[in-house]
């Protein structure tokens, strides 16, 4: 199986290459999320740069 990634905070914005920033897509998903048909936000964000998790 083929699998992409995306960033949940552009990573260019957060500054690092935090793993917990990625999120794995079949291609057809992927595309999805490209053309704005869904989207995934972190429950919680401290900073740019910083993920951190509940």
């Amino acid at each position: 199986m083929l699998l992409t990634v995306i960033d949940l905070i552009e990573s260019g914005d957060s500054g690092n290459g935090d793993p917990r920033n990625g999120l794995a897509l079949t291609p057809d998903v992927h595309w999805t999320f490209d053309a704005g048909l869904w989207t995934a936000i972190p429950k919680s964000v401290s900073r740019p740069g910083s993920l951190r998790t509940r």
